[in-house]
């Protein structure tokens, strides 16, 4: 038995009350509880109010307020929620990290153990180049972060980009010239930042790439 419109409305609603504002997600999980919903009027012949109720209380738990340290403790949503965004967030993360620690460690051997390149003489120049990247990587960064805000809609991949890449992008910024160099060589933790941006704006090309293929697919069944 399909629902109509004014039913599914009433579970859009139910979904916005519970705080699931990410259009991807509500989507996702709208259509599990229509599956649900139709399911139950079904298989036991009873009223939507009735199959409803029954669904609600199967979500229960679903709903339940949580956080989690991969997003901030201070967030707190519904378990359902936090479990989608942390399950996009992750494995970005770790990409990130795994990638930045592998390229910062091998630059440093090669400039320690085979070039051993004094760069005292270039440290004005590396420095003007660092921050001509910084500064070129924060308004492409805020290109993409003004391009989602006006597409007006709100996507768990939008909501990622903002809080977990954005801020990241004024790292160089924070390199000065005593920071920069230690005995010739570029210091471990100066290049860690450098690298560390980077690919914190990979991540935020990969999500940016996914919050507009998203908008395609939730157009598709506008």
């Amino acid at each position: 038995m399909k629902l109509n419109k004014d039913q599914i409305q009433i579970i859009d609603n139910y979904l916005i009350r519970k705080q699931v504002k990410y259009a991807d997600l509500k989507l996702e999980i709208l259509d599990h509880m229509i599956s649900d919903i139709e399911s139950e009027m079904e298989t036991n012949k009873i009223s939507f109010d009735d199959a409803f109720d029954k669904t609600i209380v199967k979500w229960k738990s679903s709903f339940l307020e949580t956080s989690s340290l991969w997003l901030g403790a201070a967030y707190v949503r519904p378990k359902i929620i936090i479990s989608k965004l942390t399950n996009t967030l992750k494995p970005l993360i770790l990409k990130v990290l795994m990638s930045t620690v592998l390229i910062t460690v091998l630059l440093y051997v090669l400039d320690n153990g085979f070039f051993k390149m004094n760069l005292n003489d270039y440290k004005e120049s590396l420095l003007i180049a660092i921050y001509v990247f910084a500064a070129v990587n924060t308004l492409i960064l805020s290109y993409w972060a003004i391009l989602m805000y006006r597409s007006k809609v709100k996507t768990s991949f939008s909501f990622l980009y903002y809080r977990q890449v954005v801020v990241f992008c004024f790292f160089p910024f924070m390199i000065t010239d005593t920071f920069l160099l230690k005995e010739g060589s570029i210091n471990f933790i100066s290049l860690g930042f450098i690298i560390l941006s980077v690919f914190i704006s990979l991540m935020g090309r990969e999500l940016f790439k996914a919050h507009f293929k998203t908008l395609k697919i939730i157009n598709q069944f506008a």
